[in-house]
């Protein structure tokens, strides 16, 4: 009888053990290349770039933010078309690239205040910063005359970046294409 209690206990322990281990392997989660996995729930917000975390099913959520860039396009034409420093109007068509920045606080800040899944959203992206960079754009060009804007693209591309900033609510501005400069008429 000894004998089978024995083989009884040791059954159910190697069932607990494989549970448990089955339990963990499940339980662990890591973020995809060109993510960040945002843990919440119990323990807190907790933010893992390359490295994974334990998700406890039922007290956490984890969720992933794309940290790729996206774009967001400035298009001025016509009547909106920016004025310059010479009284002409110039058409400008240009493409911003902004992404997450990749520190724990930029992205614990865009899960709270925006949400994960909205992100890299290009309609949400365009809400939040369309009007602030078409401002800069405008802004700036009006510094210069029409003939400078056409020469000296890459100064009016740093002043316009200068003038938004780098750091964007958790967003980092990574780049500023100017595409077409031409006159309207």
């Amino acid at each position: 009888m000894s004998t089978i209690w024995i083989i009884s206990l040791s059954t159910l322990l190697l069932t607990l053990l494989i549970s448990a281990g089955a339990v963990l392997v499940l339980a662990y989660k890591k973020p995809t290349q060109g993510t960040a996995l945002v843990r919440t729930g119990q323990g807190g917000l907790q933010i893992a770039f390359d490295k994974g975390m334990y998700i406890l099913p039922g007290l956490q959520e984890a969720e992933e933010i794309d940290l790729s860039a996206k774009k967001i396009e400035v298009i001025l034409l016509g009547k909106s078309s920016l004025h310059t420093k010479d009284h002409k109007r110039a058409e400008i068509k240009a493409e911003f690239l902004v992404r997450p920045n990749n520190e724990s606080d930029d992205i614990a800040r865009i899960a709270l205040h925006i949400g994960c899944k909205n992100a890299s959203d290009p309609m949400v992206l365009n809400r939040l910063f369309l009007a602030k960079f078409t401002e800069a754009i405008q802004t700036i060009g009006h510094t210069f005359t029409f003939e400078e804007l056409l020469s000296n693209r890459d100064e009016f591309k740093e002043k316009v970046l200068n003038h938004i900033g780098m750091n964007l609510d958790g967003y980092m501005l990574y780049d500023l294409a100017i595409f077409d400069i031409n006159e309207y008429t």
